[in-house]
């Protein structure tokens, strides 16, 4: 049976809803109260006179982040209800609530612009003016910041270069075509004309490929920055959430193609961790780092890009294959 997810309500007035905060900064609950406090401390300690809207969007599988609310009086503690009819048993299903979570957040907020931020991930002080002064001197709908490493083993040391290497300072102000949503703020505007996209699930390929499509271009600075240290997980957790992420990232590459392209991006997914594991080298090395340090973090990494590269393949069966029962149900 496929899981049943329930409608997040929209205000009527969500597109002109605009109050006089600066900006409005979506925190994504992921490793739970310890390290929503951290961050929404850090959020409080942010320098400069600003009107910060934080919103901290929760359902009833975390309803203990409501409790919060009695200390960070000024903060909103989104109560979305219940999202799905079950808490998530894997990476795939919890990454949907994750999504669905930055929805409820992006719905509620009024300011102009609209950063998302995860528990897991602290601002820097300078973080929030960063944002503002960048959205004021660039046209760019979308811009990301750099991301910190605070991983306190090898393992999450892998994850984190996995996933955010090349955020990762140093690095210069560039345009890109991927900003990761650990870090990122959109202008309010072009972000609603795409609302259908993220309305139910927000997923940062679709949006910003979507703001590509329509004339604008992302923009990377290192000035906003945001450390991130994950909570520490089972080897196994780690490995089963890289296959189901790049059983993700699968989906959504094969949305607008054939089964043809599914099946020739299978056929050549083996070859990722190899393609992954010399780009992130390369990284690596242009970064300043040393030759001996990336051998010791080789082989947690190479694990970590295998299951990923097991995960778009068996995404990309699977995808081509429904897709084909879709169609011949069609006719």
């Amino acid at each position: 049976m496929p899981r049943r997810y329930h409608a997040i309500q929209w205000p009527d007035n969500m597109v002109d809803n605009t109050q006089t905060a600066d900006l409005s900064v979506i925190v994504t609950v992921i490793d739970g109260v310890e390290s929503v406090t951290r961050c929404l401390d850090a959020l409080a300690a942010q320098k400069g006179a600003l009107r910060l809207e934080v919103i901290v969007p929760y359902d009833h599988t975390i309803a203990e982040i409501g409790a919060l609310t009695l200390q960070y009086r000024d903060y909103t503690f989104l109560d979305l209800g219940v999202l799905a009819d079950r808490p998530p048993r894997n990476a795939f299903e919890e990454h949907a609530l994750l999504d669905r979570r930055r929805s409820g957040g992006l719905c509620a907020a009024t300011a102009g612009l609209l950063a998302m931020i995860e528990d897991r991930g602290w601002p820097h002080p300078g973080w929030a003016q960063a944002m503002i002064d960048l959205h004021r001197e660039n046209q760019h709908p979308a811009i990301g910041g750099a991301v910190f490493n605070a991983a306190p083993t090898a393992m999450l040391n892998a994850v984190f270069k996995c996933d955010y290497g090349r955020s990762e300072p140093p690095a210069e102000t560039s345009e890109r075509e991927y900003l990761t949503d650990i870090n990122i703020c959109y202008k309010r505007a072009p972000l609603m004309k795409i609302r259908d996209l993220w309305r139910d699930e927000y997923h940062e390929v679709t949006v910003n490929n979507a703001l590509k499509k329509g004339g604008g271009k992302l923009l990377f600075s290192s000035a906003p920055v945001v450390s991130m240290q994950r909570r520490p997980r089972p080897i196994l957790e780690l490995l089963s959430e890289r296959f189901y992420w790049g059983r993700i990232v699968a989906r959504i590459r094969l949305e607008n193609r054939s089964r043809a392209a599914g099946l020739i991006f299978a056929a050549l997914s083996p070859a990722l961790p190899f393609v992954l594991t010399t780009r992130l080298f390369r990284l690596h090395r242009q970064k300043g780092r040393s030759f001996k340090r990336f051998l010791i973090e080789l082989p947690p990494l190479f694990l970590l890009l295998s299951f990923w590269s097991l995960g778009e393949c068996s995404g990309y069966i699977a995808a081509s294959f429904l897709r084909t029962s879709g169609d011949n149900q069609k006719n």
